[in-house]
């Protein structure tokens, strides 16, 4: 899959002007990250992500929600998506089409359409995590809209200056992680980190977890004094990101430019092909890294909860 290309693609999706100061943005699991990943970047607004309890959904004062589910079916966004209509919010949503698309025609929201061409060899839809620029990129267009400030161009820069390099830093990493668990860390970049662990989840059927810096250093560093088994990754050059790797002696994945936006979608291909890289030497075929039959059997327990 060429990212930067799907970048490309993205930066001419049309989008929508941003009402409000205050935002919340809602989504999950692939489609929870570019939300997670907006705070990076700070932007100059009440700005907030949620994906808790879709029935315990509550705003004060006047909003914007920013809706983004890649299927459109997801039932925890759609229930969101009704509340802040309830609540009088003005809605974007972004998808593929499906519920969320119907929904926001009915209720007087703004949909933003969300489809990409290719396909895996078997014929089928990538899952959601490789719809990532997409995804992102409208989200930042959005954004724009209100703050100006960002030159989403940066978000191709980042994989064309980095793709080759993150080939070959993704077979080290493979090599070392396989047979250990990793533990992906992270002060400004830890929603980098929650990216690396969905993705040796999903795509390498692989256990890994993270944890927040500098929460981290209060607790989890402990684990490393007496444990092997564990490989603790540090993601960003911060300062209080090297206290961690000083005491733990980990791996640390460098962010490669002094631009953010290159940073996050640099970063973020890096993971997606770290998975791959690992899912090859469990031998895992494509259909079989990109099949999801466990989420699909929890999003099915999920709806009967949820109805």
């Amino acid at each position: 899959m060429e990212w930067d290309r799907l970048f490309k693609q993205a930066d001419n999706i049309e989008v929508p002007d941003l009402r409000d100061e205050k935002v919340v943005y809602t989504g999950m699991g692939a489609s929870f990250i570019p939300g997670e990943m907006i705070k990076i970047l700070d932007p100059p607004l009440d700005y907030h992500v949620y994906n808790g309890d879709p029935t315990k959904f509550k705003v004060k004062g006047k909003f914007t929600l920013l809706a983004f589910s890649r299927s459109g079916d997801n039932v925890e966004t759609i229930i969101v998506v009704n509340r802040a209509f309830d609540m009088g919010a003005s809605v974007i949503c972004a998808s593929a089409g499906g519920k969320l698309q119907k929904l926001c025609s009915e209720r007087g929201g703004y949909h933003v359409n969300l489809d990409m061409e290719e396909r895996m060899s078997n014929g089928e839809k990538y899952p959601s995590r490789v719809w990532f620029p997409l995804l992102f990129t409208v989200l930042v267009k959005i954004l724009n809209t209100r703050v100006n400030q960002y030159n989403t161009n940066d978000l191709v820069q980042g994989i064309e200056e980095t793709k080759e390099k993150a080939l070959s830093v993704s077979k080290r990493l493979a090599g070392i992680i396989e047979g250990k668990i990793p533990v992906f860390y992270g002060s400004l970049y830890f929603p980098v980190a929650i990216r690396f662990k969905q993705d040796l989840n999903e795509t390498a059927k692989y256990p890994a977890f993270y944890g927040p810096i500098p929460e981290s250093n209060h607790n989890d560093l402990e684990a490393y004094s007496r444990h092997n088994n564990l490989i603790p990754i540090i993601i960003g050059d911060q300062d209080i990101d090297y206290v961690t790797l000083a005491v733990v002696k980990g791996e640390q994945i460098l962010p490669p430019s002094s631009s953010l936006l290159k940073n996050i979608s640099s970063l973020t291909l890096l993971s997606g092909l770290l998975s791959l890289s690992l899912a090859e030497r469990l031998g895992l075929s494509e259909e079989e890294a990109f099949s999801d039959s466990n989420l699909k059997i929890a999003r099915k327990l999920a709806n009967l909860i949820l109805k």
